[in-house]
């Protein structure tokens, strides 16, 4: 079991979608493993009333923003960041409801609990 986190490094994903295909023809994620600022940045966005109702989108789309760090594969558009350094709204504009959850579903999981623990 992993315990700890090793913030500033990332880990490549390949999206549910694309593990059955050959490895030249799939999109890989560099996500995040965020600082602690980072993520309560994240968890900061979405909490609303004092954490009764948290908005779902919107925190998906901060932890998106700050813990993609860039993608690879056939036909993927080009990766962009905003002035923060964060993925740009553009790059994010061009992924699918259904991978934008899925993503932030593995970002949390990342960093939630340890390193290698959410690799899987």
């Amino acid at each position: 079991m992993g315990l700890w986190l090793r913030p500033g490094t990332t880990v490549p994903y390949v999206p549910r979608d694309d593990r059955e295909k050959p490895a030249a023809e799939q999109t890989t994620f560099q996500l995040a493993v965020m600082s602690a600022a980072d993520y309560a940045a994240v968890q900061d966005a979405a909490i609303v009333d004092y954490a009764t109702e948290v908005r779902r989108g919107t925190h998906i789309l901060e932890l998106l923003r700050r813990g993609i760090r860039g993608w690879s594969g056939p036909g993927a558009p080009e990766f962009q960041r905003d002035a923060e350094g964060f993925a740009a709204q553009a790059s994010l504009d061009c992924l699918p409801g259904r991978l934008r959850m899925e993503l932030a579903d593995q970002l949390d999981r990342i960093n939630t609990v340890g390193h290698d623990e959410g690799k899987a």
